[in-house]
């Protein structure tokens, strides 16, 4: 059965109606069992930061929202960031990507190359039965953040998060790194009241709502 989330024309719909690609996209959906979380960061030094935390519906759409959603925006980011350019068309779509990589080709022969074996990978999972796919999925994070650590100029990162447990251990891990203020000095929430919220948002919509928030307004302006 063909998943409807396996396809470019469903999600550059989404991205039109929302006007981004980012994590605003998942707002309306309620956060239930089945939900998972994703952060990126997508840096080039011309146009600066993108960092993104999302609550995604299903492994599924996570899926279909990291190839058809992030990796293109990722690999036009980087494209621009070796261009010294700052993107202002339309959001495009892979094949459109590698299209403009191929008229330079001696100098983004590598790109290419990372980028084929990236979305050759991405297919493969969508065979996968449901239950390996949390683990295939972070062993692709893995691999491509070595792809594209990049430098200073800019790079890519990919996390997904499975469980609750798994994103309040990374929000955590993330604050840490960032500051050696509290939790609750940086984003107006205590630790315990963190855990209660990460740990009973699928069953509670009030707490849902707290979740979206910090996942949206507060780790964003915190990183």
């Amino acid at each position: 059965m063909i998943s409807k989330y396996n396809s470019a024309d469903y999600w550059s719909k989404i991205i039109e109606k929302n006007k981004t690609y980012k994590g605003k996209i998942f707002l309306e959906e309620p956060i239930t069992e089945k939900t998972v979380y994703i952060h990126t960061i997508v840096f080039n030094k011309e146009s600066g930061l993108e960092n993104v935390w999302a609550p995604i519906p299903n492994l599924k759409m996570l899926l279909g929202y990291i190839q058809y959603c992030f990796l293109p925006v990722a690999y036009q980011k980087w494209f621009d960031g070796r261009e010294g350019n700052i993107s202002k068309t339309h959001f495009k779509e892979v094949k459109q990507i590698v299209k403009e990589m191929s008229r330079k080709k001696s100098e983004y022969r590598e790109e290419l190359k990372n980028i084929k074996r990236d979305i050759d990978e991405m297919k493969k999972l969508w065979d996968m039965p449901i239950e390996k796919l949390p683990r295939a999925l972070k062993h692709f994070c893995r691999e491509f953040n070595k792809t594209w650590i990049g430098d200073s100029n800019e790079f890519i990162y990919i996390k997904i998060l499975v469980t609750p447990s798994e994103l309040l251990d990374f929000i955590n891990y993330t604050q840490s790194m960032v500051s050696s203020d509290t939790m609750e000095e940086m984003i107006g929430i205590s630790q315990d009241e963190l855990q209660d919220i990460c740990e009973n948002a699928a069953n509670d919509p009030d707490k849902a709502d707290k979740l979206k928030k910090v996942l949206s307004v507060d780790l964003v302006e915190m990183v």
